[in-house]
């Protein structure tokens, strides 16, 4: 299985967008789901949004940004260790489980 989607979850009203959690499963998020739209109104927001991100892009976007600032490391090895710094899933995460 790739965990490459992640959902990120907000709770907005008409003036405002507050970042809740980030689910690595959709399954998981819908199970949720509930709880976080009760949560959600005892907090005085009108509604549970989602974004699913591609967690490949951000490990892409990682890179970009060492190789800008010229690090001489920008491989996997130190993105993972980046990822796993904010709990974020690694390179490692996302390879197939058949392949490792």
């Amino acid at each position: 299985m790739l965990q490459d989607e992640l959902v990120r979850v907000y709770y907005e009203d008409d003036t405002a967008s507050l970042y809740v959690a980030t689910f690595d499963s959709e399954y998981l998020y819908v199970l949720c789901l509930p709880i976080l739209e009760n949560d959600a109104k005892t907090k005085g927001y009108t509604r549970v949004v989602e974004s699913v991100v591609d967690a490949s892009d951000k490990h892409g976007e990682l890179r970009n940004i060492l190789i800008k600032y010229n690090s001489p490391e920008f491989g996997d090895s130190i993105v993972d260790d980046i990822c796993r710094l904010f709990d974020y899933p690694t390179t490692i995460d996302m390879t197939p489980e058949e392949e490792k």
